[in-house]
């Protein structure tokens, strides 16, 4: 028989005990296991029942602390929650609709409270859905069945203990939200300590459970945090041989395996292979630690992970040899004519709305250490909205007007009927180049038609290039962004802040 544990803390004593009810070991055997082991130190039979009790309830955590359950649970009777089904789902419609209410009610379900605005308190939102739409993305798929076989496949794939683990996390993100005093954020949980893990592997060993066992317990008990095999043999033979301490040995270090040749060039394989491989996948599949493969990535390879960039469009071979000819023209005609820039007079138009959202900039302040980061609910632009077309040259704005839908050839006559006081006699003489983007409106053959009838003449503009066109590039963002964020209640308001920041621009 095993000579009793003395120096044990209650901490590693609860380790045991989370470690012994995730095996679905019966309380009444755990009190007998543990005080067959810790003797005279074991916990009392009434705090053993009150942990296995938190435990079932969903704790996660061996350390003293908030321990926060709703009350709908916190309220229960011993073995209520084996009864029945315990209901949770968010707020959406669907789910609070009379005909969802009442085939609750028919099915004997209780349903859990649910906060409102709460994703973070929702198991499918903040791991589940997400889980899946990772392993989704990127892929293509021609029908709604073969979505639905993919999904179908993908659920019998995940642990049971992947299923158990986020579960059980709602009992932190309850906590959590206490803590930060019901503010809707992100959460992240502490890691389960590696000293629970090395307190249950000495607990098996001393109760003469074997190593392949103790592994299998640990698996079901921890999911995903459980200590690879080998470490989890390495513990049990050092246990096995009299080891008494749990915590690891301090070391003043040991030669590295993971910087050689060898090990740089497998990672430099696996990168080449797949360009959005992570980290983690590269550190478990070459059995190195995590930082030790960041500074692969970093230091030896010299690589650092990129997001793609946006483009308006990826062009072909032909289209972008398209615009360079047309852009060596453009350049050959302004060293030919230097003053030619001077009579280009380009426009376009633009939706202004009665409510933009700012930009991620714009919202940006100061903050202390000690001062909470600011939050910003998702919003949307308003429907209330005017069309804004702007002519200008280099001298400023020649024309501009709010427009209806529809009628933009109408404001092409009436911008060539106008005799700017800032260059009389302009637009008679005919002296000058229209420059407009190839938008639908601007190519269709109404407003061809229209131009070549008072005899304008045009300046081709690239393909797919609003870096190229002034109104894109300079005018509307500079426009617009001093109106984001603000209110207009009426079209007025709208037209009236338009002309207000136009004049500012020019």
């Amino acid at each position: 028989m095993e000579v009793p544990l003395k120096d044990c803390t209650t901490l590693e004593q609860r380790a045991v005990i989370r470690f012994l009810n995730a095996e679905g070991i019966q309380t009444s055997q755990i009190c007998q296991r543990m005080k067959n082991i810790y003797g005279e130190s074991c916990l009392s039979q009434k705090y053993i029942y009150k942990w296995v009790n938190e435990f079932k309830n969903g704790r996660i955590t061996c350390s003293s602390g908030l321990n926060v359950r709703p009350p709908c649970i916190r309220n229960k009777r011993r073995g209520k929650l084996s009864k029945g089904v315990l209901f949770l789902h968010d707020n959406a419609r669907p789910h609070t609709s009379c005909k969802t209410v009442s085939t609750i009610i028919k099915l004997g379900f209780e349903v859990l409270e649910h906060p409102a605005y709460s994703p973070d308190l929702a198991p499918s939102d903040y791991s589940l859905f997400g889980l899946l739409k990772k392993e989704l993305k990127g892929k293509r798929f021609d029908s709604d069945e073969d979505v639905q076989k993919v999904v179908q496949e993908y659920f019998p794939t995940l642990p049971k203990s992947a299923y158990k683990e986020v579960i059980y996390k709602l009992q932190e993100r309850w906590r959590r939200c206490i803590e930060s005093q019901g503010v809707l954020d992100r959460l992240r949980f502490l890691p389960i300590k590696k000293i629970d893990q090395s307190t249950c592997i000495k607990f098996c060993v001393k109760n003469e459970i074997k190593c392949a066992n103790a592994f299998r317990m640990l698996t079901e008990a921890y999911g995903e945090a459980t200590l690879d095999r080998s470490n989890i043999y390495r513990w049990y033979k050092m246990f096995s041989e009299g080891r008494e301490d749990v915590n690891d040995e301090e070391r003043a270090g040991r030669p590295s395996t993971s910087t050689t040749d060898e090990k740089i060039n497998e990672v430099e394989k696996m990168i080449l292979a797949s360009r959005r491989i992570t980290v983690r996948e590269v550190a478990e599949d070459l059995n190195i630690s995590i930082g030790l493969c960041h500074s692969n990535f970093i230091n030896d390879l010299g690589m650092r992970r990129v997001t793609a960039k946006f483009v308006p469009k990826l062009l072909n071979c032909d289209q972008k040899q398209h615009r360079m000819n047309i852009a060596n023209e453009m350049l050959d005609s302004v060293r030919d004519d230097p003053n030619l820039l001077q009579r280009v007079i380009t426009g376009d138009e633009a939706w202004v709305y009665g409510y933009d959202v700012e930009t991620k900039a714009q919202s940006s302040q100061w903050n202390l250490p000690h001062e909470p980061r600011p939050k910003k609910a998702r919003q949307v632009r308003s429907n209330v909205k005017v069309l804004l077309t702007v002519f200008f040259d280099c001298r400023g704005v020649v024309h501009h007007e709010f427009l209806p839908q529809g009628i933009l050839p109408a404001s092409y006559a009436h911008f060539a009927r106008s005799n700017p006081p800032e260059t009389p006699g302009f637009v008679e003489e005919q002296n000058w180049l229209l420059h407009h983007d190839n938008a639908p409106a601007h190519t269709s053959l109404l407003v061809r038609d229209f131009l070549a009838k008072i005899n304008t003449l045009m300046i081709p503009q690239l393909p797919y290039s609003p870096d190229l066109a002034p109104c894109d590039l300079f005018l509307f963002p500079k426009l617009k962004r001093p109106m984001k964020g603000r209110r207009y209640a009426t079209l007025d308001e709208i037209k009236t802040a338009s002309k207000e920041e136009l004049k500012k621009i020019f």
